[in-house]
């Protein structure tokens, strides 16, 4: 079962790079991404650190018609994080 983010939780998308890459931080994790992009969705899988434990899985991230996100981290065979945000 997922866990539910809070708003003020702060999540970071430091860079997309060209092509499929990136880097990402999402409470203590820091990680780097490899992307596959749709004209409103990206879909990618994540590998990095949570503290000093080394730590992987997946997510997606989708652009809604009110330009609000919906998103959702999971972590390889654990928890889920789904959030939703907009621009402010």
């Amino acid at each position: 079962m997922g866990r539910r983010v809070s708003r003020h939780a702060r999540t970071r998308l430091h860079r997309l790079q060209e092509g499929r890459h990136g880097e990402f931080r999402f409470g203590c994790v820091n990680a780097g991404l490899d992307c596959e992009f749709s004209p409103t969705t990206v879909h990618f899988t994540w590998q990095g650190f949570d503290e000093m434990d080394e730590v992987c899985g997946d997510g997606f991230a989708e652009i809604n018609d009110d330009g609000t996100l919906n998103a959702e981290i999971a972590f390889h065979l654990g928890d889920e994080a789904t959030f939703k945000a907009k621009k402010w």
